[in-house]
Parts: C-alpha cells; structure tokens; sequence
C-alpha cells in the first residue's frame, strides 16, 4: 500500500492541513481502524469503493464524501482496489469556507451530494483528474473563490491555537479567560464552527499527541502520565481504549496501515509545501 501526502499552497494553507493518497493494487478485504484526530475531511474514492462500520453496521460508501469531526474509532473494509484521494481541513475551515454548521456533521461520513451545491460542485472539479497533482490544482482552484478573510483572525481559531499549543492540556476557564469570552460563548463557537464542545476537542489533542509521540518512539511508557497531564496510567488506558477500542500496550503502532498513516503528524511550525511517502 503507497501513501502520500502533501502540504497545500500558501493561499489555502490556513485552511487546509494537507492532501493526502492512498493506493493499493492488492484487491484482498482487509478491515483498518480509523481513530479520531480532531480533524475533517473530503474523501474521494477512485478505485474499488469501501464499506464503513461507523453506526453499528457496515454500509457500502459512495465516490465522494464528507466526514465531520469524529469521536471514537470507526472501521473501514477495502472491497477492491484502492485509490483515495482526501483533503484534511483544519478544524475550522469547512464552517468559514462555506459557512457549513459543523455539528450536524459530528460521528457523520455523508456524500458530498447532500451538501449544498456550492460545495459539492467539487467532487466534479476534482473527478476529472487522475493524477494527484490534478486532482490538488483542482481542489485550489476551486476552493479559492470561497477565501475571504483569515481564519485566524477569529476568536475560535485563536482557541484551536491555544488547544494545539498545550497539546491539549488547556482548562476551558483558562481558555476564555484569555479570549476575554464566557464559556458559554466558547461553547456555542466550537458547537457552530467544530461540532465537538472544548473540552472533549482538548481531549481528542491530547490523545493525538500521545498517540504520535508513542508511535515515532519520542516518549516512553514510563513517562506517558507526567507528560500528557492524566491523572494516573488507568485514566489513560481509559482513554486510549475509548479512541481506539484497544490496549495501548497491544496497539500495532508498527503497522502499515491507514490508523498510522493518518497518526504520522507534521509540526505546525512546518508550513512548506512538503511532500511525504510511505510505502508498504
């Protein structure tokens, strides 16, 4: 299995976290976890189509979808040969590009046809194109005519900011003591702009952040507890088998796999046009 992922251009970059790839040839049903990561997505499938366990039974996906933000591990079954192309949004931009109300869309992977139109005219605009460069040219070209302003001037991004500096381990109280807002109002932006309340956004960051320092072998066991700010190592098998529906001491970080794929993060200081491969 080959992946691929790549940094948007400047323009959509406060917008975008990267594109991504995915191709095998391998045609044998293979069931892979997907865990949350505190991020949206447009999926579009250009080979065999997948089937999703996501609401306690399996259902055959479409050609072109859309995820919300996601709160516990779901699986996912090749029915064929595989060829994804996907666009990772940072938490914020689907709510400021097209004024999409986020938490309709939380624990959701729908087709991109039932957005409204405007959005949807992308599946068209990216379909026509089978390389990824295409398909990346496509998906700028169009989304730039819905760039206003930067998303970063707004109170809710300046609190994902805060959420990703901490590496999760921010209060709510401290969070809108510096935004100068209640919590209330902090509430109703991360209902309106992420779908998931503060402190359960936090704690996905949190998660994802352990996650990948365990995966790339930055931390050890030992030191899990004191760095990640739970309170004692149950708290975290708790939460690391509420995300992922497994043992943190049996999970197959190794793996080449979608799960490690989409857990292998890029600091945000890293901002360039970088392009990452992995094959398996």
């Amino acid at each position: 299995m080959d992946f691929e992922r790549t940094r948007p251009g400047p323009i959509l970059a406060p917008y975008i976290e990267w594109y991504w790839y995915v191709q095998s040839d391998d045609p044998t049903p293979r069931i892979q976890k997907i865990i949350p990561d505190g991020y949206p997505e447009f999926i579009f499938h250009y080979g065999d189509p997948f089937r999703i366990y996501l609401h306690s039974r399996w259902e055959l996906q479409g050609k072109a979808l859309a995820a919300g933000q996601i709160r516990k591990y779901f699986h996912l079954e090749n029915t064929g040969t595989t060829d994804i192309f996907g666009i990772t949004f940072k938490p914020t931009a689907l709510a400021h590009l097209f004024q999409l109300p986020m938490q309709p869309l939380t624990d959701k992977v729908i087709p991109i046809a039932q957005l409204p139109s405007s959005v949807s005219g992308i599946a068209n605009a990216v379909g026509i194109h089978s390389s990824l460069s295409g398909r990346i040219a496509a998906v700028e070209n169009f989304l730039k005519a819905f760039v206003t302003e930067a998303p970063e001037q707004h109170v809710i991004d300046r609190s994902i900011g805060m959420v990703r500096q901490h590496a999760g381990m921010i209060s709510v109280l401290s969070m809108c003591s510096e935004l100068g807002i209640t919590d209330r109002q902090l509430q109703r932006l991360y209902n309106k702009y992420v779908g998931l309340s503060p402190k359960y956004y936090s704690r996905i960051v949190r998660f994802s952040t352990i996650f990948t320092q365990i995966k790339e072998g930055k931390i050890s066991w030992a030191d899990v507890v004191s760095a990640s700010g739970y309170y004692d190592q149950s708290h975290f098998i708790r939460d690391f088998k509420s995300f992922t529906g497994e043992d943190p001491t049996a999970f197959p970080f190794r793996e080449a796999s979608l799960t490690n794929f989409f857990a292998r993060k890029t600091r945000r200081s890293d901002l360039s046009n970088t392009t990452q491969k992995k094959s398996a």
